[in-house]
């Protein structure tokens, strides 16, 4: 009674109805678990406590494709509960795609063109090569030296300071992120094998060896020459 004096007279009024009703609602009981869940919480319990069991189920198939389940499933999660990027974001992870890419872009193109003037010139005459077959050759050569430098390519971009997107793994699986990363790709490439394009405009007096279109002048003008003298 002293209690009841002691507390203030709207504490004492009864509830509504309805508030009592709502006060009920909003406390959902837990779902019980599935005899799967059971099954599979019980199973990893045991992998824990038992590492050579852990390491015999680690070599089966089942396991593998296990585990890429619940990255998969770990994935969808993490993507539905990631906060969408900021302006900000986006723009710092565009850069860090488009600007490597121009790297890898540019090298490919002017390896390309390069190598395969170069074996066109030097060894299409000797070896009976077509012009394709030395375009193919250099492509070859420029795919085996851009896997190569791509590292190199990688680390300079690193080097310059260019600040972190700070994406989470989930927001980059959203589509508005990948979006922006293929479209990164995609721009950077291109402007890269269009710079790349540059030995195609190189001065014919600056070459470093003549091409196969002199070779072959001055290898006719040889067979000529001696027509001519007779």
């Amino acid at each position: 009674p002293g209690v009841a004096r002691a507390l203030p007279q709207r504490c004492l009024r009864p509830r509504p109805a309805l508030e009592r009703g709502f006060c009920v609602h909003v406390h959902h009981p837990q779902e019980p678990e599935t005899d799967e869940v059971k099954a599979l919480k019980a199973a990893a319990q045991k992998i824990l406590e038992e590492p050579a069991l852990a390491a015999k189920v680690a070599k089966t198939t089942a396991a593998a494709e296990f585990l890429e389940q619940c990255e998969a499933a770990a994935a969808d999660s993490e993507q539905a509960e990631a906060p969408h990027p900021t302006f900000r974001q986006l723009e710092l992870y565009f850069l860090h795609n488009f600007i490597p890419f121009i790297g890898f872009g540019f090298c490919d193109n002017a390896i390309m063109i390069l190598a395969g003037d170069y074996i066109d010139a030097r060894l299409g005459l000797t070896l009976g090569l077509s012009t394709m077959a030395a375009a193919a050759w250099g492509n070859t050569f420029s795919d085996v030296i851009g896997l190569w430098i791509s590292g190199f390519i990688e680390t300079f971009v690193a080097s310059t300071g260019l600040q972190h997107h700070n994406l989470t793994s989930g927001q980059m699986e959203l589509l508005p992120v990948r979006i922006v990363k293929n479209t990164s790709m995609i721009a950077g490439i291109s402007l890269g094998c269009i710079l790349g394009m540059f030995p195609l405009i190189y001065p014919e007096d600056w070459r470093f060896w003549p091409s196969r279109h002199d070779l072959e002048a001055a290898q006719d003008h040889l067979d000529l020459e001696p027509s001519s003298t007779n």
